[in-house]
């Protein structure tokens, strides 16, 4: 990424030597900042000027993202849309920031979730999810952070369901406990409806409107493809085929995609 500062004279000018043996956390360069990380071989060396946080909407719909950081009396906004697998590096904060996010998705609004300050511990155990008047549905956020501190966050579903069949259905979580409903449910580009749940095991589809049976709740660790059968108030069968599968988020974590058609 290309760091052009508006005025060259804003830039407090650093010798190489200081770079490399105890380089600062980040630069300013501008209206820009840019966090620093060196690499030393025994023939050359590279200094790295890096985004100090970059956001990636994994998600397969658009975000909304509004994103506050506040250091003393200085305070900023961003607001930006983050199309599926498009990526913002933030570049307007340093690193003395408290920065937080909101996310919002069609009708639907996250929680505030924290950026900055980190600490592995907190922010390791954060939680986004968007919220309902009838309950949660819980986002999955890989966070990257490199060793001059600068972090990537990946934003993803932890289970997500596409259905393209075309037919109004309930996507019902069964647990062993329990069994209930997704809150959240948004369309596509393509109109097909997406509903997101949290990392559960198994899933029961129903009709909606009118009785009907599934006897048998599928197994969501049963990766691949097959059919299912749902038997409607008439006792007609509907056929469909399912497809489950890991989608690759970030560089280790996964979110459960389940496609009917």
């Amino acid at each position: 990424m290309d760091f052009i500062p508006e005025n060259p004279k804003q830039i407090k000018i650093f010798k190489i030597d200081n770079l490399l043996n105890s380089p600062p956390l980040g630069l300013s360069l501008g209206s820009a900042y840019a966090a620093i990380r060196k690499e030393i071989t025994p023939t050359y060396a590279k200094i790295h000027l890096e985004p100090l946080i970059t956001l990636k909407n994994c998600l397969p719909f658009p975000l909304f993202m509004k994103i506050e950081g506040k250091r003393s009396e200085n305070l900023k906004t961003i607001e930006q849309v983050l199309e599926t697998q498009e990526e913002v590096s933030l570049l307007e904060f340093s690193h003395d920031f408290r920065i937080k996010m909101t996310c919002q998705a069609g009708d639907f609004s996250t929680n505030v979730y924290d950026l900055l300050p980190f600490d592995d511990k907190t922010n390791q155990n954060q939680t986004l999810f968007f919220t309902h008047s009838n309950g949660l549905a819980p986002l999955n956020v890989q966070i990257l952070v490199s060793q001059n501190r600068s972090y990537k966050y990946f934003i993803s579903a932890k289970t997500l369901v596409i259905n393209e069949t075309g037919k109004a259905l309930n996507f019902m979580a069964v647990h062993d406990s329990s069994t209930f409903i997704s809150p959240f449910k948004i369309p596509d580009q393509n109109g097909n409806e997406l509903v997101l749940f949290t990392d559960i095991p198994a899933l029961r589809i129903l009709p909606k409107t009118e009785w009907s049976s599934q006897a048998t709740p599928i197994n969501l660790n049963q990766l691949g493809s097959f059919p299912i059968d749902i038997l409607d108030s008439n006792n007609r069968v509907m056929n469909f085929g399912v497809h489950i599968r890991n989608i690759h988020c970030g560089k280790l974590t996964y979110y459960k995609s389940f496609l009917m058609r």
